[in-house]
């Protein structure tokens, strides 16, 4: 076994690599159908391309690229008439709609996209990203999956659901007001910390504070308060409630109007 991994050492010296050859958790992205599909299916078949690895596309070995043309049994186990079905209704029409798709180059937003380092957990429009938070975000981040915060409600949507039920303003839990307890503040900061584990000094800096020493007293002190006072604990699962629980049917229905306009 160390003779193994020091030959994986040295070949991905020699290579330009680091780490190791297995490393990581194995990653998926939520993608919607349609255009980001289809730009998707492109890019990564058009990867050997951009890579040098091959002039032309059907001389690439490892790749579905070539299922997709052919009508040969082989292929059989791909399931590619999705696909194909998208690029054209006539199948008779398939294969010229997928060559000439595969002729163009990848929108440059589309690979701004794809050469981050860190990798979106959802790739569509705001509507869609927006019914996925919605539908399958569980009241917390997964520590062991980290682009679960990528489902959390972000915290401008936190701050408005607290002024919403306290009928305050934003600034009125931006700011510290001296010798009394501002609790939609302090449940703003609760909020932010239990549903998407911002650090507290994150938390500080969002709502103009110095250090994380504040952040993390106002945290214990709804954590403390919520104890006994049921009127808190109410108020606290409405905003959660209108954070957490929309409906999927309801944001679906926005999507179906938005491709409606756009049509």
């Amino acid at each position: 076994m160390t003779f193994i991994i020091s030959c994986i050492n040295v070949s991905s010296h020699v290579h330009g690599f680091d780490g190791q050859l297995f490393r990581g958790r194995f990653k998926s992205i939520l993608v919607e159908e349609d255009d980001y599909l289809l730009e998707l299916v492109r890019y990564i078949h058009r990867n050997p391309l951009r890579a040098g690895m091959v002039d032309n596309l059907a001389d690439y070995a490892w790749s579905s690229y070539r299922g997709y043309l052919s009508r040969a049994k082989a292929w059989d186990w791909l399931h590619k008439d999705f696909i194909l079905g998208m690029l054209a209704t006539d199948k008779r029409k398939w294969r010229q709609a997928y060559l000439r798709f595969m002729g163009q180059d990848d929108t440059d937003e589309f690979l701004g996209i794809f050469e981050r380092k860190k990798l979106p957990a959802m790739l569509g429009s705001e509507t869609f990203i927006s019914w996925a938070k919605e539908a399958f975000f569980t009241g917390e981040k997964d520590r062991q999956i980290p682009e679960s915060i990528q489902l959390a409600p972000d915290m401008e949507k936190i701050k408005r659901e607290v002024c919403q039920a306290y009928g305050v303003e934003e600034k009125d839990i931006l700011t510290a007001q001296r010798g009394r307890i501002n609790e939609p503040r302090n449940v703003a900061i609760y909020l932010c910390r239990t549903l998407r584990h911002d650090t507290l000094m994150e938390l500080g800096r969002e709502f103009g504070m110095t250090g994380y020493s504040p952040a993390g007293s106002a945290v214990e002190r709804v954590k403390k308060r919520l104890v006994k006072n049921k009127k808190l604990q109410k108020k606290i699962e409405i905003i959660k409630k209108s954070l957490l629980s929309l409906t999927a049917t309801r944001t679906l229905r926005k999507t179906s109007n938005a491709r409606e306009r756009a049509n």
